[in-house]
């Protein structure tokens, strides 16, 4: 059994370039700060960089990625803590940059910041760690002989 101190010692052991660095992408507008309170903690001798799928677009320009009928639907939060609704096919190739410049940068794996269910069409060098994976795996697990709640962003 592995608890969070053991995982963040091992993953984020320092080596001569100092701390490792761990990736974080939102399909929204980084930083996080809702999210990273809480995993930092577990990050201990990490540093994490930050990119959003969003970042550098007005609220006007993220209006024109509205979802239509038949599109796979996000939601998410911009850096001034409001929610925003869009289709997920605009924000894919961001998001795919977003990677190429998080493995740029040095990191050893990338979290993704959302639960939602991403096409399996990203490339990268370094472990890519999605939410809603590990979540498939856990809760028919956690629900074999109960009940459990979800809550979702809208």
């Amino acid at each position: 059994e592995m608890i969070g101190s053991d995982w963040s010692s091992d993953v984020c052991s320092s080596d001569l370039n100092g701390m490792t660095k761990i990736g974080a992408i939102t399909v929204g507008q980084a930083p996080r700060v809702d999210v990273t309170s809480d995993i930092m903690p577990l990050l201990q001798g990490c540093e994490l960089l930050e990119k959003g799928g969003l970042d550098g677009l007005t609220r006007q320009q993220i209006e024109a990625f509205a979802p239509q009928e038949g599109d796979y639907v996000l939601v998410s939060r911009l850096v001034d803590g409001s929610s925003v609704t869009f289709a997920e096919k605009h924000v894919l190739p961001r998001l795919q940059a977003a990677i190429d410049e998080l493995e740029a940068q040095g990191c050893r794996l990338i979290l993704f910041f959302c639960t939602g269910d991403f096409p399996a069409t990203f490339h990268a060098n370094v472990p890519l760690i999605f939410p809603n994976q590990i979540l498939q795996g856990l809760v028919p697990l956690l629900t074999a002989t109960g009940r459990i709640a979800v809550v979702t962003p809208s």
